[in-house]
């Protein structure tokens, strides 16, 4: 709905040192960063900075009404292909994260097994973890639009705001999160039937 524009100043200069993230370069060459990735840079990187502080950073922008855009439009080829080498980079590296857990298990019995003390900790701790970033996310983008709009809006126009972001971060947080679990599943599935088959194939011969 609403963004930051970059102009000449302390965000700007802040991402550009950032450039070696594919997140702060996108950022850059749009020319603008949402609350929410703003929020999630600053938590990572400048948070513990004593030189800079949210209130610095969304006062070297200004706020932009956000319009509409299609997925990929104004696009260059080099970027779109950097994008999508992006893309499988993060595949194999989640595709490698779930074979080097599923290897923990016996071939074709991991399905039937009851999961462990040590597993069921660490699905707790991801997802403590995914709720903590996601309510980071969304008081973040709240906070930035309050501060954003301190100046010329009335004050219940102000909380529909705050309110109407936090609701569309928090939507998008959670469908991307549920989409990024069943993907997950689905390839440990697909892998677990590839060990099955090797198995009963190495008996047969």
């Amino acid at each position: 709905m609403f963004d930051i524009t970059i102009d000449e100043g302390l965000l700007r200069q802040r991402l550009e040192k950032l450039k070696e993230d594919h997140r702060a370069s996108l950022s850059l060459q749009q020319n603008s960063i949402s609350f929410e990735l703003l929020s999630e840079l600053y938590q990572q990187f400048w948070r513990d900075d004593a030189t800079v502080s949210m209130k610095q950073l969304l006062k070297s922008g200004k706020l932009r009404y956000k319009e509409k855009r299609v997925p990929g439009e104004g696009y260059s080829e080099s970027f779109k292909a950097e994008l999508e080498n992006l893309k499988a980079l993060q595949q194999e590296k989640e595709y490698q994260e779930m074979l080097k857990r599923d290897s923990l298990h016996l071939a074709g019995s991991t399905a039937d097994k009851e999961p462990s003390i040590a597993q069921i900790n660490k699905e707790i701790k991801e997802q403590v973890s995914a709720v903590v970033n996601v309510l980071l996310t969304v008081f973040g983008t709240i906070y930035a639009v309050w501060y954003v709009t301190r100046t010329g809006w009335d004050i219940h126009v102000r909380v529909l705001l705050c309110l109407f972001s936090g609701l569309l971060v928090l939507t998008a947080d959670v469908a991307m999160y549920n989409v990024y679990n069943r993907k997950i599943e689905e390839a440990r599935t697909t892998e677990r039937k590839k060990k099955v088959t090797r198995k009963v194939v190495k008996r047969l011969v």
